[in-house]
């Protein structure tokens, strides 16, 4: 929370929602006015050719990746949920056997 705080200017995500492109703007802006121009690109997500020309770098011949299309992030969420499942099991057996000693030790010393 003081991260969204002192992102955003409200730990109220409500207010820190409404002040998000503002924020936004104004680090844009700080990193305009502050960057060396000469260590700076204004690049959209494209393609290779703009970022490998102001990194004097050649063109890549692996496809560009597409990591924020709608197939991709639903690919992504659905092994995170897999291995979100997967893994339950061992954290509630874990929990409960932790819960189960520490009631243990409880009653004996009570």
């Amino acid at each position: 929370m003081l991260y969204i705080g002192g992102l955003f200017g409200s730990t109220d995500l409500t207010q820190a929602k409404k002040n998000a492109r503002q924020a936004y703007r104004e680090h844009y802006a700080n990193v305009w006015a502050t960057a060396p121009k000469e260590r700076s690109v204004e690049y959209e997500l494209e393609g290779w050719g703009l970022l490998c020309k102001f990194l004097g770098k050649k063109i890549s011949e692996v496809p560009f990746p597409h990591r924020n299309e709608a197939k991709t992030i639903v690919a992504a969420f659905g092994v995170i949920v897999g291995r979100a499942i997967k893994h339950s099991p061992v954290v509630i057996a874990t929990v409960m056997c932790v819960g189960a000693v520490s009631v243990g030790i409880m009653r004996r010393f009570a």
